[in-house]
């Protein structure tokens, strides 16, 4: 059995923890010991497990330890997974550099819009059987850091273009995923998405990176 470790906010306004970490107990089921924790010092022991699942909200603070700690987990061989709001962690520049990726905005809606997620890379595992799919979500937009080796496994349709809306890249001997999906529990229902974390939980602790 896997430990992950699961970071989020209860309270948060738009993203709050629980319903999302429910779905996520039960999609992991028997192969996953998941602790969650609404605090940013549970980072500073993050290499007691064997991934980091990141939801937290935005407005978060990170401490020059909890930072060190994070980036030496992943360097010497961990893996993150970061979900939609999970990119906070960008609020430090340390920690935006390892996502590979800044959230900027999302255009203004009423109601969450129906959008539309196209596969990228259907040969990588993560995305394997994964097919196209459309859920109503907050769309992300972002500046994509140009150095670094990410591999985009998930794109998303606005306006006639393709936007990134997920992406893996490798950090030192470990690596870190991100997906924008999941602005609320009940995008956590659609078989897609849940396959896109199921499999990555497997790929990320499964040893089996290139």
């Amino acid at each position: 059995m896997k430990k992950v470790l699961m970071l989020g906010n209860d309270d948060a306004r738009y993203h709050p923890l629980p319903g999302v970490s429910r779905r996520i107990l039960t999609l992991l089921g028997d192969e996953a010991q998941i602790t969650c924790s609404q605090q940013a010092a549970a980072l500073e022991s993050v290499d007691q497990y064997d991934l980091c699942i990141c939801y937290f909200e935005f407005g978060g603070a990170y401490t020059d330890e909890q930072t060190a700690a994070l980036l030496r987990y992943v360097a010497g061989g961990g893996a993150l997974l970061a979900l939609h709001n999970g990119i906070a962690l960008q609020s430090r520049p340390e920690l935006c550099q390892l996502l590979g990726g800044k959230f900027t905005h999302h255009p203004d809606y009423d109601g969450l819009p129906m959008v539309p997620y196209r596969v990228e890379a259907p040969d990588h595992p993560i995305m394997q059987g994964v097919a196209d799919f459309t859920i109503a979500d907050e769309q992300y937009m972002f500046v994509l850091d140009a150095l670094d080796d990410k591999q985009m496994l998930l794109g998303m349709d606005y306006q006639g273009q393709r936007y990134p809306a997920g992406w893996v890249r490798r950090f030192g001997k470990g690596h870190v995923v991100y997906f924008a999906c999941g602005h609320n529990a009940a995008c956590f229902d659609d078989a897609q998405l849940s396959k896109i974390v199921y499999q990555s939980f497997r790929w990320l602790t499964g040893g089996q990176q290139t």
